[in-house]
């Protein structure tokens, strides 16, 4: 009895259920295989076998790489590697999904162009864009159970378009673009933004690129070093013109190219975080010092400026040293040392405190904006009143404003706004949508890809006859294959309707089953 012999262990049949059984069995055959190998077969064993080189051997498989379907089914080797082979590339999978074109009228709610991408996402579901693009990515990554078809369908569609706008487009172009599309994607109801109202100040471009729903947002398409730019004047002007918000959203590419991701993510803007907004990421900080006599002015001083000390000088040595560095390496040490010394002591000497101290006049980008100290104190004065008209009016004085300046926060200076907050992270490019197909490889074989690329080289060779040249015999050729391709388009039609009508059926009667 081999392989072997019912699974060892005084030949009692085990289940492998885990890497470490699967181990434990092959060390098992190799003591009982030891004594009929030659000194030979031996040596090309090394002493680290069970240890090393098998886990090494285990681990460099790419598990991720066998769908679910693979695993299974049970199917052969001979199986999984036929289907490898025949696995589709990329463009060969984007031949199969439908041609939508490119458009700034995505953004347009009346439009045609409109019309057929909301056709598209209209499905998706989600009431805000967070939602969305998370059920987006959740379907590309095989998360959602039972996606259907027009699921399926609805997330090509939005990966290969954001890829393609990518890739293909400037950052400015593509910004405009992708505005647009996002609104297509939000549906009924979201406009995109293209002019500044008459009756504002303002010039130029408007700070909302889009209303979705009752949201107004700011989009930005942006590089991953990219700052986050705008209009400090028409920013006042926007909040003077009637509204309350702005929401700015970042869509951060990965790196560039069509194997970008994008990591989306918001921060709001009102008038009551205006300085929260545009100050404390650029604060900047001066170094101060405050003389205490004893450990009581110690500890209140201590208590009071907080994490912004960052040295305690005594006039005499305090547990067994008089200098205390609060920061760099040995800082938390060292402060842990501080703390233990004034717990232990009844009474202190003298002692001078080292700490960092705010101050504006330091902010380039802050007294750029806002002007002087004093104007900076008018705007923060007028906010706290929580009076539209006087936070409108002191903020109409500022620098920015008479300068017509620009707001710029670099990709950390965004992150450190206090509501900033990563919404969403969506894979894309050639293997992400490859990926996807796999996921949905079966169904997408018998529904979308043959319905879409027959279509695809029915109107190729269309166009081709109409453009032909003279050659009789070439214009025909375009002729017979766009009849064989159309007749071939209703037959995968015809399959393609007749299996979502069947997985609609299955999915209604497992609805009815729970």
């Amino acid at each position: 009895m081999t392989w072997y012999r019912e699974v060892l262990s005084e030949n009692k049949k085990q289940t492998i259920s885990s890497k470490d059984g699967l181990f434990s069995l092959f060390e098992e055959v190799w003591k009982d295989q030891k004594k009929t190998l030659t000194n030979k077969q031996r040596s090309l064993l090394s002493d680290d076998f069970f240890q090393n080189t098998l886990l090494e051997i285990f681990s460099g498989i790419d598990y991720s790489a066998l769908s679910r379907s693979m695993l299974n089914e049970n199917k052969t080797l001979d199986q999984i590697i036929l289907e490898k082979e025949n696995e589709p590339t990329a463009e060969e999978i984007k031949l199969g999904l439908p041609k939508l074109r490119i458009s700034e009228d995505w953004g347009v709610p009346e439009s045609r162009d409109r019309q057929i991408i909301e056709g598209f996402t209209r499905g998706i579901p989600g009431g805000t864009l967070e939602e969305k693009l998370a059920h987006i990515n959740n379907v590309a990554t095989g998360e959602v159970q039972l996606a259907s078809v027009g699921e399926v369908l609805s997330t090509m569609v939005v990966l290969e378009v954001l890829s393609t706008i990518l890739a293909q487009f400037t950052e400015a172009a593509g910004g405009f673009i992708f505005e647009g599309f996002l609104a297509g994607l939000f549906g009924e109801g979201s406009v995109q933004i293209t002019d500044v109202e008459a009756e504002d100040d303002a010039t130029g471009k408007p700070i909302t690129d889009v209303q979705l729903g009752d949201r107004e947002y700011s989009l930005k398409l942006l590089n991953p070093k990219t700052a986050v730019k705008g209009s400090w004047r028409n920013m006042v002007e926007h909040f003077a013109g009637g509204r309350d918000h702005v929401v700015y959203l970042d869509a951060r590419r990965s790196g560039s190219g069509a194997s970008d991701s994008l990591l989306f993510s918001e921060f709001e803007i009102t008038l009551a975080n205006y300085i929260q907004v545009f100050y404390d990421p650029f604060k900047k900080f001066a170094k101060a010092t405050k003389n205490v006599e004893n450990k009581e002015e110690l500890v209140a001083a201590l208590q009071d400026l907080g994490d912004r000390v960052f040295q305690v000088r005594f006039s005499q040595r305090v547990g067994g040293k008089s200098n205390f560095s609060l920061r760099g390496k040995k800082g938390e040490q060292e402060k842990q040392r501080l703390m233990s010394a004034i717990q232990a002591a009844d009474d202190l000497p003298s002692a001078v405190i080292g700490y960092s101290e705010e101050d504006y006049t330091k902010s380039v980008k802050a007294t750029r904006l806002f002007g002087s100290g004093e104007q900076f104190n008018a705007v923060q004065q007028a906010i706290s009143t929580g009076d539209k008209n006087e936070i409108i009016a002191a903020l109409r004085k500022t620098r920015g404003y008479i300068k017509k300046e620009q707001f710029e926060f670099t990709p950390d200076q965004a992150k450190s706004i206090a509501n900033e907050r990563e919404i969403a992270y969506v894979l894309l490019g050639d293997e992400q949508l490859k990926k996807t197909w796999l996921l949905y490889g079966d169904i997408m074989k018998k529904t979308i890809t043959p319905v879409y690329t027959f279509l695809g080289r029915f109107n190729d060779n269309v166009s081709k006859y109409f453009l032909g040249s003279q050659d009789g015999e070439g214009r025909k050729q375009h002729a017979l294959a766009a009849t064989q391709d159309l007749e071939l388009l209703k037959e995968a039609t015809d399959e393609a309707i007749a299996s979502v009508e069947k997985a609609d059926d299955t999915q209604l009667s497992f609805g009815f089953s729970e």
